[in-house]
């Protein structure tokens, strides 16, 4: 299903839809939180739902280690900046615990008539980018992220077929990156979007 995200002049965040399958097994929790409060109903349920909880928190955190996605820039992502600057905006990737800490996502920049597409990534705290492909707007461009072990792995595909690879060196996991999340198409930095822009956006097999 083609999902599509504008942002607003002067705004950072893209409209669209946002949905996050974290909060299916955090609403099991709460659920089993409010049976054992609860003196009436028997804990039995209540563990039930705490176990139900974990199995889908493992689930939607394995489901969340490949993203495969196409991308498409509708030609007001061509933009100029009030001065030089190459920040690079978001489009879509995972968080494990704090984006700002530990992230894997593609980002991208308008450099005349083209976009390109970065790596961008969060590894304890270090942000790390690279260029991958350029694009056109209005075209089609294939996005694929595997989170491994050791390392996450973007690749990308043009409609000129032109293909990209580069591995980026991840932290080892910890606790705390057992909360993972979607992140979403985002303007910015430093400056936000100078005009309204739109992005379609199409997860082929996630």
């Amino acid at each position: 299903m083609e999902k599509r995200f504008n942002v607003r002049e002067g705004k950072n965040y893209f409209k669209g839809l946002r949905f996050q399958e974290i909060l299916y097994p955090i609403g099991m929790l709460f659920l089993s939180i409010c049976i054992f409060l609860n003196n009436n109903i028997e804990n039995m349920y209540g563990w039930i739902s705490f176990s139900m909880f974990a199995l889908v928190w493992v689930f939607f955190y394995f489901k969340m280690k490949d993203l495969n996605i196409k991308v498409k820039f509708d030609k007001s992502c061509l933009y100029e900046l009030p001065e030089k600057y190459d920040q690079i905006n978001k489009i879509y990737g995972f968080s494990f615990g704090n984006h700002h800490k530990n992230s894997a996502r593609f980002g991208w920049r308008a450099v005349g008539e083209r976009i390109e597409i970065h790596t961008y990534c969060y590894v304890d705290g270090k942000r790390k980018s690279e260029k991958l492909i350029d694009c056109l707007p209005e075209e089609w461009v294939e996005l694929d992220l595997d989170v491994f072990k050791k390392e996450y792995e973007f690749r990308a595909k043009n409609i000129d077929g032109e293909r990209a690879l580069k591995r980026v060196v991840k932290s080892p996991t910890t606790f705390s990156q057992w909360y993972s999340y979607k992140l979403f198409p985002y303007f910015g930095g430093k400056y936000p979007a100078p005009h309204e822009m739109g992005i379609s956006i199409i997860e082929t097999d996630y």
